[in-house]
């Protein structure tokens, strides 16, 4: 019976644990966290982190820019996140700054 309950707790656990990671793999913050930032502070929050761990964590951007490289993000308040990426042939697309507005 105790063996049971020890492995029941220890299963709940790694449970627990495998769906806090899932939540927020990458450490990125939601668009809604990133869209009540000013453009600063997401440039901030979210540089140097790959266009892959946004991706992942945003899922595909609503339209990406001609000319330049970037993402474009919508919001359910109807504003625009605008994403730039420095490319680097070491590291791949990396944020290098962020644009928030309507």
């Amino acid at each position: 019976m105790k063996k049971r309950i020890i492995c029941s707790l220890g299963v709940l656990c790694a449970l627990v644990l495998m769906l806090a990671w899932q939540e927020r793999p990458s450490g990125i913050p939601t668009r809604a966290e990133v869209a009540a930032m000013t453009d600063r502070e997401a440039t901030k929050v979210l540089a140097e982190a790959s266009r892959q761990a946004v991706v992942e964590t945003w899922g595909e951007p609503d339209g990406m820019l001609s000319g330049l490289y970037g993402d474009v993000y919508g919001t359910p308040a109807g504003l625009h996140i605008i994403i730039y990426y420095d490319v680097s042939l070491n590291s791949g697309p990396r944020v290098q700054a962020v644009k928030i507005g309507s």
